[in-house]
């Protein structure tokens, strides 16, 4: 199937474009770690060199994904009936749209507190994913990481007055049989890392060629759709 590099990517597509980015930066940002990752299932990507599965979640609440999409397909459309309602369903949302530039204002990026914010869906789908990796369905590897999105995620105070919170939290529910080594959270500006093998984090601030990085997604996305199987 020829994709317009001009529009969104199609709603359903032959690989995940998520499971893509992750790919892509995985193997360029921290290739120390990741040699040639393989997108497969159960878990997402396997770096079959180094026996190391990474498994691909989205921290986002079902509301910021469908307006993230609504958005995208809706600032291509011409002027149409089909606009007019996509655009009454961002307002359903909450969200007013502004057009090419969106301004989200509806959207919690800050949440105040890790544990009651219901903005906040990083914790819970860290729990979600350690309990389906501990429920026999993912190939055996030696080590298993988790690469969480969140694109909408910032924080106003300074990492290491949060960070340690989490890792804390992670650390006490990482202790199935089956336990993640590493931690990965791709935000609004920047990748938090956890290891939680080693009790440490750091962060890596997003530079101005980040954006490389989602067009090399964007490719592989569009060459296996054209390429067939």
């Amino acid at each position: 199937m020829k994709i317009d590099r001009n529009q969104p990517l199609p709603a359903h597509t032959k690989l995940k474009y998520e499971e893509c980015l992750a790919k892509v930066i995985l193997e360029k940002l921290f290739s120390e770690r990741y040699g040639i990752l393989e997108i497969a299932d159960k878990p997402d990507l396997r770096d079959t060199q180094h026996d190391i599965g990474i498994e691909i979640t989205s921290a986002e609440s079902a509301k910021e994904r469908e307006a993230d999409r609504l958005w995208t397909t809706t600032n291509f459309m011409d002027e149409s009936t089909k606009k007019e309602r996509s655009i009454d369903r961002l307002s359903q949302l909450g969200i007013e749209y502004t057009g090419g530039v969106q301004l989200w204002s509806a959207k919690s990026s800050c949440p105040s507190q890790f544990d009651t914010d219901p903005d906040f869906y990083f914790l819970k789908a860290y729990h979600d994913k350690v309990s389906k990796l501990n429920q026999g369905q993912y190939a055996q590897m030696r080590e298993y990481d988790l690469f969480v999105h969140y694109y909408w995620f910032t924080w106003k105070h300074e990492p290491s007055t949060w960070m340690p919170v989490l890792l804390e939290k992670m650390v006490k529910e990482n202790s199935n049989p089956l336990q993640f080594s590493y931690v990965y959270l791709l935000g609004f500006t920047a990748i938090y890392i956890w290891n939680l093998v080693g009790q440490s984090f750091k962060v890596i601030q997003k530079d101005d060629n980040f954006w490389h990085y989602s067009w090399d997604a964007r490719e592989l996305v569009i060459q296996k759709e054209e390429g067939g199987e």
